[in-house]
Parts: structure tokens; C-alpha cells; sequence
């Protein structure tokens, strides 16, 4: 939904399921890793959390927190010495088949054409692999943290050139076969 669409009750759901529930929980099971020194903790972000987008500005808004709360656990626990056991994760998805109502959008906005939309398992299979190999994020596809990232830094007229290049299929799609 759009800054202007949705009630505040529907922007306060948003934020405290996107962003609060990454608190509530790691605060919950935190402190047990710090008592058994070990422990893992990840944080799901999203492709929003590195690109600002358009018409969800509260969701947007949710997973750029989630990514500045994950960088700042990530920090607390370097600082408070628990980093060499408490390991962190954080996962930049593009977009995951999750809801219906998401994938009924990405259907009528063909998108399909344009970029992958992941299936909850492989997202799942690719965040375990990254916990086991140790890694502090990954993006799904490869390559996303790095697109954005470059995106971010550039002129707003060269940006929204290289978006709307990309919505109108002039510049080269995310396929399953960049994953």
C-alpha cells in the first residue's frame, strides 16, 4: 500500500510484524545463547531493506529497520565480546511466494517475465546454507546486496532510469539462472 492508503492500525501491523517481531524474539532467546555461549540469529530483510519502494513505504521503511537492527545487534555483540558465539545472519530476499495476495500482484503486474519470484523452501535451504557456512548476509538472488547497493549511491535521474529500464524490460532481468 502506498504512504496515503491503509489505516494506522494497518501500518503499526506492518511494522511490529516486519520489524518489532525481530526484537521481541531475539530478546527472548538471547539471552540463553549468551548463558550456552553459542547461539545464531537471523534476520529476514528484504530487497526493500536495501532500494526504497514505491508504494510501500511502511513496509519499506520496516526492513531498512531491520537491516539497521541486525547491523546494530551484530555490532552490540562485537562490542559486549559474544560475537566469537553469537553468530548473526541476514537475508535480503527479492521476493518470496509467501502470501497469496502478493503472488496474485506479481501475476497481474507480469512480473514474472521480469525477475524470479523465490519459493519459501529455497529461500529457506539458501538462508540455512549461508548459517552454515558462516555468512553474515546473503541476498536471493546473488548479486542483489551488490545491485542495490551500487543503485543506492547513484543520481536520482540515473536510478529511476535503470528502474523503470529494468519494470519496461530494456535492461537485463533477474532469472532463475542469476541465482
Amino acid at each position: 500500500m502506498s504512504f496515503r492508503e491503509g489505516t494506522p492500525s494497518d501500518i503499526e501491523r506492518i511494522i511490529k510484524v516486519n520489524l518489532l517481531s525481530h526484537f521481541w524474539t531475539t530478546r527472548e532467546f538471547l539471552k540463553d545463547m549468551i548463558k550456552q555461549k553459542r547461539g545464531h540469529i537471523v534476520g529476514i530483510c528484504s530487497g526493500f531493506g536495501l532500494y526504497p519502494g514505491g508504494r510501500s513505504v511502511a513496509y519499506s521503511a520496516s526492513k531498512f529497520g531491520v537491516r539497521g537492527f541486525m547491523a546494530s545487534l551484530n555490532e552490540e555483540l562485537l562490542y559486549n565480546g559474544q560475537s566469537d558465539f553469537i553468530k548473526t545472519t541476514t537475508v535480503f530476499p527479492l521476493l518470496i511466494a509467501t502470501r497469496k495476495e502478493v503472488s496474485d500482484l506479481y501475476e497481474k503486474l507480469k512480473m514474472a517475465d521480469k525477475m524470479l519470484c523465490l519459493t519459501p523452501n529455497y529461500a529457506a535451504y539458501q538462508t540455512i546454507r549461508a548459517i552454515k557456512n558462516g555468512a553474515e548476509l546473503i541476498s536471493l538472488p546473488k548479486g542483489l546486496v551488490t545491485y542495490m547497493t551500487f543503485a543506492s549511491i547513484l543520481p536520482t535521474s540515473i536510478r529511476e532510469k535503470i528502474v523503470f529500464g529494468f519494470m519496461e524490460g530494456k535492461i537485463p532481468q533477474i532469472h532463475p539462472k542469476h541465482c
